[in-house]
Formats: C-alpha cells, structure tokens, sequence
C-alpha cells in the first residue's frame, strides 16, 4: 500500500517540531507592506512583522497561496516513489482563497489521487485536524479513511479569540458577520468565534480577564464537560496573555495535548497585537 501525504496551509499554525515529527509539508500564505511581498515563516520573522505592524503607516496586505504553489508541492510529493495520494487540508474558504488555490492546483494534476478539504477552521483548530490526519497517514491509512476522519472531528474543533480593536480585521475585509460590533465597541474588548466558516461575536466585555473568562466559557459549552482532546493557546505579539491562558486553561480541563503558538503575519494582519484565541478539539 502507497503513502497518504498531508498537506497544509501555514495558516494551521503548526509548531516546526510538530510539521516534522509528522511528515507534514505546509505551503506558506504571503503578506505584503507595500511593495515589500514576504513569505510567512521564510523571509519574516514574527518580531520583524509585529514591530512594522505597530509602526508602519502602511496597513499590511495578506495574499493566499497561489495555485502554483500548490502545484508545486504536489509535483513534488507525486515524485516520492511510494506517494499514493495526498490530501491537502486547508483554513476556511470563507476566511481565505487557500482552498481554491489548491483545488485549482490539483485539478492540473494527473498522477496521484489529490483530494481538497475545506476544514471551515483556522489556526490550531485547522491543525487538529491535520495532525490526526498524518497520524492516520503515518499508521497507513489510506485516503478515504484519512478523509473520514477529518469529517468526522470538523464538528469537534473550535477556535474563538479576543482582540484589542476590530480595526485591523476591518481593514483587512475579514470581519464577516462581527460587522455591526465597530459602533459599540467603546471601552469593550471584543471576542469573537468561527461561526460556519466565519468570524461571528460572542461577546463584548470590558476587561481582558472577563473577555478570557469567555474564551473558557465557549469551550466548556462546545466539549460539553471538562475534557478537551487537544488545546491550542495562540497570541499575537503578548505572551503574557497567552501564559495567563493557558494557566486558566490547565486549570479548567483535562487536556489530551496541549500547543502553543504566537500568531503569524498572514492571520496577524487581520486581528493585530494583543490578541489572545483558544483552540481545541473536544473529542
């Protein structure tokens, strides 16, 4: 039986250590100043990026993967001897164009059996699913059941975060359906969730430890209990915020796995410094 190949998007936020262990090829997202075009996690670092975030009058744009991209990592694994299909796992399309890049991309290719998911997540929410997805993989499971899996686990991921301003999301077109929160967010602290493939309110408290409490909240309601599978703790540029997290976190639930991870430029543009999210997968 040939090999499963995983693949994703840098927007899954994958630790290196973690990408490695698992065989997992990731295709990075781009994000501009300007006429200045980088590439997440090649040629800027988060520091670089966080500091001309907060300094530069220029409002960064953010650019998906092209198809040639993709097409290129695909070449490349159809090249392995033992590749017998690959499946690319991707952010939300409502978040992105990520997942039509590599469709488009995989629609050019004749070889092996190339199959597109839309997992409707970002972030380490994304990443779950594409971890158990390489586990499968790496145990031989072949694309159907590797596919199986991951639809079966979407229902269970979730990722919800607070931000300091909605400005950034504004200006960066992402803010979907917390739209209408711009006008009343004075002295409020936004929280928002992926709601259906996009972001949604959940709440507008006035302080980061109430909007935490939140984030705490949401999971609890979404696992049902007090047992998380897999949690991922994310910030943007504030550590602290994201220690003090993870300790409530720990504190509140009995945790299959736990990630950490600072926020890159490609999501990091649309929700700016400050923000802290909570990922996880219930079951």
């Amino acid at each position: 039986m040939g090999t499963v190949r995983i693949v994703t998007d840098s927007l899954a936020m994958l630790p290196p250590e973690v990408v490695e262990q698992h065989g997992i090829t990731v295709v990075p997202a781009h994000v501009s100043f300007g006429d200045d075009r980088y590439t997440e996690n090649v040629n800027l670092t988060n520091e670089e990026f966080y500091a001309r975030l907060r300094t530069d009058d220029t409002h960064p744009t953010t650019s998906q993967p092209s198809p040639g991209d993709f097409q290129q990592v695909y070449e490349a694994l159809a090249a392995e001897a033992d590749t017998d299909s690959i499946v690319s796992i991707t952010v939300s399309a409502k978040l992105s164009g990520t997942y039509n890049s590599a469709r488009a991309a995989a629609q050019t290719m004749t070889g092996p059996r190339i199959e597109v998911v839309d997992t409707g997540l970002a972030a380490l929410a994304e990443g779950a699913l594409v971890i158990e997805a390489a586990r499968l993989a790496a145990a031989g499971a072949d694309a159907d059941a590797v596919l199986a899996r991951v639809s079966e686990l979407q229902p269970h991921c979730g990722v919800a975060l607070t931000l300091d301003t909605l400005d950034y999301l504004h200006r960066g077109g992402r803010i979907g359906r917390a739209q209408h929160m711009i006008g009343s967010l004075l002295r409020f602290r936004p929280v928002l969730h992926l709601d259906d493939g996009e972001l949604a309110p959940l709440a507008r408290p006035r302080t980061r430890r109430k909007a935490v409490a939140h984030l705490i909240e949401y999971a609890t309601e979404r696992a049902g209990g007090n047992e998380l599978a897999m949690a991922g703790i994310l910030h943007a540029a504030t550590p602290d915020g994201a220690a003090e997290l993870r300790r409530q976190v720990e504190a509140r639930f009995r945790i299959g796995e736990l990630y950490m991870g600072e926020i890159g430029p490609a999501i990091g543009s649309h929700v700016g410094p400050g923000a802290v999210g909570l990922c996880f997968r219930t079951q």
